[in-house]
């Protein structure tokens, strides 16, 4: 009984200690996902939620033609490598087969 009652709290606690690693790393992407949501005039409101909802702040990103370029040619550059990844890797594959 006393094996028992000792694993279930060993359990609880790795349950517990996993959950607070889990908050740890899902919190700046939850803290950078609804600060996009805010108005530029409050960038470092306290809070987790938004006071105001506003989605102007992607409009705005989405206008911008340099932004548009850098997504652009970071297609080609993954769009390349992977390319050559398989034009490279097929053949070593089949020679290893």
């Amino acid at each position: 009984m006393l094996i028992t009652k000792l694993s279930v709290w060993k359990k609880a606690l790795s349950y517990i200690g996993l959950t607070l690693v889990a908050i740890t790393y899902i919190s700046p992407f939850l803290w950078m996902i609804m600060s996009s949501f805010r108005p530029p005039s409050e960038p470092f409101a306290l809070g987790i939620f938004p006071q105001s909802w506003t989605i102007q702040n992607y409009f705005r990103t989405l206008q911008d033609p340099e932004l548009l370029m850098s997504f652009f040619n970071s297609f080609k550059v993954a769009a390349i490598s992977a390319g050559l990844a398989l034009v490279l890797g097929i053949p070593a594959g089949d020679g290893f087969a």
